[in-house]
């Protein structure tokens, strides 16, 4: 008879005796004690096979291999990082999902952001691109190569005064790109312009409108008003009684 280990660990001659108590994955190691197989991990009190991210699955512990994949669990038979999170290169490790200007180690901790990088321990964009008005993409700069005129995007996400020519980022006619080529230039004084004249469009027909109200009050005013020069003149009593 052969006694059941209780806790990982515990001295051991044969398999069964640490497979019966942490399930299919344990074994009696070399050093006469229950451990885990080489490809398996202990976690909640068994052994379970240790999938990398993307690999197959049973259950949510397969993924969970260590403290770094904490965040993965098991969707549909595969392992996957849990909202927030995104997989590392070599598929064991759950990163949190950084946003340009958030802290960062290496340039995978910027993977959310395409065009990204770690630099000086935030995350930013790459040489060649900038940051978009709401902080979430790397946008090309005017001059850089495209291959779309949707990858070209000035810093006011503006997309009607650029486009891909040629497979280079320009302004379209009419624009012309500033010194830091982040915009072209005429964007905003145009649309100045467009609002100080729909402005003053508006100024004037407000005041025609006022005008308009004014004068038919005074149209309705004069209706009400006896005109002394319309009074027939009676003539006088003499007459009258002759």
């Amino acid at each position: 008879f052969l006694p059941e280990a209780t806790h990982i660990g515990d001295a051991c001659t044969a398999d069964i005796q640490c497979s019966k108590t942490f399930g299919a994955q344990a074994q009696c190691l070399n050093n006469g004690t229950c451990g885990c197989q080489k490809d398996a991990h202990f976690m909640e009190d068994l052994c379970y096979r240790s999938v990398p991210l993307g690999g197959l699955c049973r259950v949510r512990n397969d993924c969970r291999n260590g403290p770094s994949t904490f965040q993965a669990t098991c969707i549909r038979g595969e392992c996957v990082c849990t909202f927030g999170f995104h997989s590392s290169a070599d598929g064991w490790e759950c990163i949190q999902n950084i946003l340009l200007d958030g802290p960062c180690s290496l340039d995978s901790d910027c993977f959310l952001t395409n065009n990204s990088r770690c630099m000086g321990g935030l995350c930013g964009c790459q040489v060649n691109f900038i940051s978009s008005a709401d902080n979430r993409r790397c946008l090309r700069c005017l001059g850089d190569s495209c291959t779309n005129s949707r990858q070209c995007v000035v810093r006011g996400n503006v997309t009607n005064v650029t486009t891909c020519s040629n497979e280079v980022c320009e302004c379209v006619q009419g624009y012309t790109p500033n010194d830091e080529k982040t915009d072209c230039n005429g964007s905003t004084q145009l649309l100045a312009i467009f609002n100080t004249v729909l402005l003053a469009l508006f100024a004037v027909k407000l005041l025609r409108d006022e005008f308009i109200t004014v004068t038919e009050g005074l149209n309705s005013s004069n209706r009400n008003i006896c005109d002394c020069n319309s009074i027939p003149l009676l003539p006088p009593n003499n007459e009258l009684s002759s």
